[in-house]
């Protein structure tokens, strides 16, 4: 097993879990409405993006090393 692969399921599971959060603000912003649920829900949802990203980056770095 290489080094990198421990790595990425980390990276996996951060953005599975913040992508979860996510959907759940969603869930409640939708039901509630409002600014501040609005506000919460696009919280969540940036730190997913940021996840994702964050694990695009380890996967496409990864890929160029071999």
């Amino acid at each position: 097993m290489r080094v990198a692969e421990p790595v990425l399921e980390i990276q996996t599971w951060r953005w599975r879990e913040a992508q979860a959060l996510a959907r759940m603000a969603y869930a409640a912003w939708r039901e509630r409405g409002g600014a501040a649920a609005y506000a919460a829900y696009r919280e969540a949802q940036d730190s997913a993006d940021e996840a994702q990203d964050a694990l695009a980056w380890r996967v496409q770095s990864r890929d160029r090393r071999t």
